[in-house]
């Protein structure tokens, strides 16, 4: 099973290229990324009152394994298009931030629903290295033991991986 853990200075990182690109649509809390878990509001306005009319987010990232993001899993009630709608704009948004390389971080791997008694969260996820181990346990469903992996659909199909 692949193990891989978020890193607080990739975190700290992709917090302030995110904010760079979505100014105050954005609201990030920054005691989050000191446990190397990015969390943050998002609305679809430009004001100061993401955290109260937006919906949550959170990303983990390490940045030579792996960078997802789900979307409303505090919000829980929020609407699944309002959840769908804000992970379209924060994962374009992520694709196109440039690495420390130069070059973007580019399209993710899959798209997915976490779905767990709590309720369904939308996620985009990339991976950088081992990727079609990655694919694999994304297929099989066991790259969670807390969730399970529902509408699973691949957005680089280079690394999709067949299942039977």
């Amino acid at each position: 099973m692949i193990n891989y853990i978020s890193k607080e200075k990739d975190v700290v990182w992709l917090a302030y290229r995110l904010k760079d690109c979505l100014g105050s649509r954005v609201s990030i809390n920054q005691y989050g990324m000191k446990q190397r878990n990015l969390l943050g509001y998002y609305t679809d306005q430009e004001n100061k009152f993401a955290r109260i009319n937006g919906v949550d987010f959170h990303i983990k990232y390490s940045r030579k394994e792996f960078l997802r993001i789900g979307i409303g899993e505090i919000k829980v009630r929020e609407p699944y298009e309002k959840k769908l709608e804000a992970l379209k704009i924060i994962g374009k948004e992520l694709s196109e931030i440039k690495e420390r390389g130069g070059l973007p971080i580019g399209p993710p791997l899959a798209f997915y629903n976490s779905v767990d008694e709590e309720g369904k969260v939308p996620t985009l996820e990339w991976a950088f290295c081992n990727s079609l181990e990655y694919s694999k346990e994304l297929s099989e469903g066991t790259l969670f033991d807390d969730a399970t992996i529902e509408d699973l659909v691949w957005i680089n199909e280079k690394l999709k991986i067949k299942t039977i």
